[in-house]
């Protein structure tokens, strides 16, 4: 994780821990504005604020209200991790109100606006068993193939599970599973193998700027 004082983004899983007493001591405006600001930059989603949502989620906040409770923002999810620190991460899309992104074999993509990921050939000797596959939102039965990965890098840090939906996974046009990046799966036999990095369109910087140019609105 690269750390920024009260904020530390975790650059592997896409999500941001933040410090419960240092947000608590932030100005009203100002702390709207982070939390709008880290909402927009972990989902990929830079919605215009939702003045009530934000206000109410910010207050629970300074109240501690929010240590016993999930709560959404937007497209974003807050958890809170231990006493002195939430999470701040995409929230888990509905199953059934996300299309599958198609990619091709040496094509990279900014899925879901938040991963840049490249498909490339496994091995040069071994062709792929196709050109075309999809990327979708990682679900409850990958966990089941993600463990087996994990099993074999044993200090593999894991990310908090209610972000593990934001995650992707690759299968083939028969929805088999092919690759999940985060946890070392490969379908050796499907001949691909994929870079992945997060790398949202808007810097958090950015984020944290048009957050500021909102401010009249917060």
């Amino acid at each position: 994780m690269n750390s920024n004082g009260m904020v530390q983004v975790d650059h592997i899983y896409g999500y941001a821990k933040v410090s419960w007493p240092q947000y608590c001591r932030l100005d009203g405006p100002v702390a709207r504005r982070v939390l709008l600001a880290l909402s927009h930059y972990t989902s990929g989603h830079y919605t215009l604020p939702n003045y009530v949502a934000l206000s109410r989620a910010h207050q629970m906040f300074s109240e501690g209200k929010a240590k016993a409770t999930n709560m959404t923002l937007g497209m974003s999810i807050l958890v809170p991790a231990d006493d002195a620190t939430f999470i701040i991460s995409r929230s888990n899309p509905p199953n059934s109100t996300v299309d599958p992104t198609p990619i091709a074999l040496g094509e990279t993509i900014l899925w879901d606006k938040r991963f840049k990921i490249t498909l490339s050939q496994l091995e040069p000797r071994t062709p792929p068993t196709s050109k075309q596959f999809l990327i979708r939102h990682m679900i409850k039965a990958d966990w089941v193939l993600a463990r087996k990965g994990i099993r074999k890098v044993r200090t593999m840090a894991l990310p908090p599970e209610m972000i593990r939906g934001g995650l992707p996974v690759i299968v083939n046009k028969d929805g088999k599973v092919v690759l999940i990046p985060h946890f070392r799966v490969i379908e050796r036999s499907a001949g691909v193998v994929c870079e992945l990095k997060f790398a949202p369109e808007k810097s958090l910087e950015y984020c944290l700027l048009g957050c500021y140019e909102m401010q009249g609105k917060l």
